[in-house]
């Protein structure tokens, strides 16, 4: 099963900027492609059918023999992260969005219901997905992307929400990308 929940995230330097996270279950069709996902990030150009699941993870498996991307300043751009193993009743949201000065960070929450003792007997594992359109007017240069997956409570869960424990991050990640006139 795939779920996708599309967001606007506020940056510091821009308008609104959608981001949308995709749950990929570890179902019996595709256990072995979404089991062997990489945890990285990666910026491509985004595809005609962003919901081509199969593509993407395509993208993210080849990711790691890239040499550092090259684009035409103008082309529409897409960051696309892959985050940890989750359980099922476990939540993802962007908690932060910053671009500026050649940068683009961005921060990923999630919970991990296993760390607070959840009873798990049903499990249906999830590896989270997250993607986000690089807005397409960036000045040219070499630019660096750092994306940082921390446990905690989502920010869904509300104010009378159990806190679960905050870890150091569970998933760092970085690239960059050049953008050419």
């Amino acid at each position: 099963m795939l779920l996708a929940l599309t967001c606007l995230v506020h940056t510091n330097a821009r308008s609104d900027t959608p981001t949308t996270v995709l749950r990929l279950d570890l179902s019996a069709s595709q256990a072995d492609q979404v089991g062997a996902l990489p945890e990285v990030v990666v910026v491509l150009k985004a595809p005609e059918h962003e919901d081509e699941v199969q593509g993407l993870m395509a993208a993210l498996s080849g990711a790691a023999k890239l040499p550092r991307q090259a684009f035409q300043r103008g082309h529409a751009l897409m960051l696309l992260s892959s985050g940890p193993m989750l359980d099922q009743p476990d939540r993802v949201s962007v908690q932060k969005l910053a671009i500026e000065h050649m940068q683009i960070n961005l921060v990923v929450n999630h919970t991990r219901v296993r760390d607070a003792g959840m009873s798990l007997e049903r499990n249906l594992p999830w590896r989270p997905l997250v993607k986000v359109r690089i807005p397409s007017d960036l000045a040219a240069g070499t630019y660096t992307v750092h994306v940082r997956w921390i446990v905690g409570a989502s920010e869904s869960d509300g104010a009378g929400a159990k806190r679960l424990p905050t870890h150091p991050p569970s998933v760092e990640q970085t690239t960059s990308f050049e953008l050419r006139q």
